[in-house]
């Protein structure tokens, strides 16, 4: 059905000078217009089981296979090579093909669906936190997705990198920051009169990480971060308020709402997204035949021969 609808062009033979060949013009492309509305409104959702295929599905439920291409254009299907879900035999083979032994190894972590006690979702499922990269890491044993520690990176200690400048002993001296991303550390120095013989930790800050290197304000020293007393990473976690009358607050953690997921079970899901399909409803059937058989008719008389050919440029 669909193939007779298609239009006729006229092509060269390049075997033999100023002859012509007849030929179905697959070149002719259509795209649903705005007049569709009404039939996705009156489709209906179908799962498509392992091993069926537009035809078989258009033979089953629409009284023909010459019907498939109703299901392909309802569900803006092009090519169904990509977008028609594969059988399990055949997915396993390609995702082998595709992946070799890497096939079982974790791909990401998402998250798992909370909601609250109006049942509202605070955190969707499948939300990506992490990508795998196989990092040692990532690779030891119970390891867990890692967030940035709102109270993280707090100094505990320092050392002298250069201490000249003429600084007199002082508590609480303001750093500029020289390399890393903390901020707020001060220092109480204690000073020969010129140069910082020693320096100890007044205020943490926030953020910095072990080698950061800041300079003492009021000359030219510079001390490095040697220890901290708050990491700056830990392990993932999600606050939400559970209830508000009264209000309550949970926190989520990486052990109980996060899953890894290999990159055979994300082939796999990817799979799973392409079996949810719209059928069309029986009465709608032949308005999309109409439908097709005006669209696909040439618009104009450009190249058009008598016979209602077009020909090729």
């Amino acid at each position: 059905m669909f193939f007779d609808s298609t239009p006729n062009f006229l092509y060269p033979d390049f075997t033999t000078p100023g002859r012509v060949k007849l030929s179905k013009n697959i070149f002719r492309r259509v795209r649903i217009r705005d007049s569709f509305n009404a039939i996705y409104a009156s489709s209906r959702p179908y799962t498509i089981i392992g091993g069926e295929t537009p035809d078989s599905i258009a033979y089953d439920k629409l009284g023909g296979s010459e019907w498939y291409w109703t299901i392909l254009l309802l569900n803006n299907i092009h090519d169904t090579c990509k977008q028609w879900p594969m059988a399990d035999l055949e997915l396993d083979q390609y995702i082998d093909s595709k992946y070799g032994d890497q096939a079982d190894k974790p791909r990401h972590w998402e998250t798992i669906e909370i909601k609250d006690s109006a049942g509202n979702v605070v955190l969707p499922n499948g939300t990506i936190v992490e990508q795998y990269t196989n990092s040692a890491a990532q690779n030891a044993t119970g390891y867990v997705p890692q967030v940035k520690n709102p109270e993280g990176g707090k100094v505990l200690n320092v050392s002298i990198v250069s201490g000249t400048g003429r600084y007199a002993s002082s508590n609480g001296v303001s750093t500029i920051t020289q390399s890393g991303g903390g901020s707020g550390l001060t220092l109480d120095i204690v000073s020969n009169g010129s140069t910082i013989t020693s320096a100890a930790v007044r205020n943490p800050g926030l953020n910095y990480k072990v080698g950061d290197v800041v300079k003492v304000y009021g000359g030219n020293a510079t001390v490095r971060v040697t220890e901290l007393s708050t990491p700056i990473w830990t392990n993932w976690f999600f606050t939400y308020t559970k209830s508000y009358d009264p209000v309550v607050t949970e926190t989520a953690t990486a052990s109980n709402n996060l899953i890894m997921i290999t990159n055979r079970e994300y082939e796999y899901q990817l799979n799973d997204l392409k079996k949810s399909i719209y059928l069309p409803t029986l009465s709608v059937l032949p308005v999309m035949r109409s439908e097709l058989e005006e669209l696909l008719e040439y618009d104009t008389t450009y190249k058009i021969t008598r016979q209602g050919y077009r020909e090729s440029e």
